[in-house]
């Protein structure tokens, strides 16, 4: 009988295990969320000037957005602009989302590395000369802005 009652035990275990792993994967061609994720890393400018861009478009429709990004004339829209169309292409091919049926959940800056180098001064003085690189992430989601 103890035998018996391992056995069942087991059977049960197997078969919930089976059944979680149904349910836990996500469908093939479904976006998790309906939210396609982008970055671009290691962009060549501060964090704070590519944050005054990513403020911009936060909550906008996609093509708001990238008309923002086309006329303004900050450095940084560029790399914006790359990451919006790229996140936008991916989210049409990979998930057989409506590009135009996109708003820009999420739009935020991260911190990257930063180079030290030496700033001459006079009279035999030197600073230190900060080269900052930054990251920026983006979430599309599907559906109109809230």
């Amino acid at each position: 009988s103890r035998a018996a009652t391992i056995a069942a035990a087991a059977v049960r275990h197997s078969s919930s295990a089976v059944a979680e792993t149904k349910h836990s994967g996500s469908q093939i061609g479904a976006a998790p969320n309906n939210e396609v994720y982008g970055c671009m890393r290691a962009v060549k400018t501060s964090p704070m000037k590519l944050n005054l861009v990513a403020k911009l478009i936060r909550g906008m429709r996609i093509s708001d957005a990238i008309i923002q990004m086309e006329l303004s004339q900050k450095k940084a829209s560029k790399f914006v602009l790359t990451t919006l169309l790229d996140t936008q292409r991916r989210a049409a091919n990979s998930y057989d989302m409506d590009p135009v049926d996109l708003h820009v959940a999420q739009s935020y800056v991260g911190k990257g590395t930063y180079l030290k180098r030496i700033r001459y001064h006079g009279r035999g003085m030197h600073g230190v000369m900060h080269k900052t690189y930054s990251h920026y992430f983006l979430i599309l989601k599907q559906g109109r802005a809230v």
